[in-house]
């Protein structure tokens, strides 16, 4: 598994986790149902990049985009920087990781 492929499957732990954890804490349904959507969703793109990077790795920066969105968007109507400004500075750097990876292509 790429580097790339591990990073997707941490980011896509650290998103169902956190929605469980949201749901633990505050009682919150949107945290969860968006946690385990966009972790599944990450998850299974990490596997599928295995054998279709294109697929697999697009998949990803999608999800990762509309996160950034619902990250800034819960951050203005919330002015709380944790966890939104948190999490939307990781789907920032996993964005940027898949970009980077996109455009700068190794053998590993």
């Amino acid at each position: 598994m790429s580097w790339l492929s591990i990073t997707v499957l941490i980011y896509g732990l650290l998103m169902l986790g956190g929605g469980i954890g949201g749901y633990k804490a505050a009682g919150s349904l949107p945290s969860l149902y968006s946690g385990l959507i966009s972790g599944c969703l990450l998850i299974a793109a990490a596997f599928v990049s295995k054998t279709n990077p294109r697929v697999g790795f697009g998949l990803a920066a999608a999800v990762a985009a509309v996160l950034c969105v619902v990250f800034v968007r819960r951050y203005t109507e919330t002015q709380k920087v944790m966890p939104s400004l948190g999490l939307f500075g990781l789907s920032a750097i996993v964005l940027a990781l898949l970009a980077f990876g996109h455009f700068f292509k190794s053998n590993g």
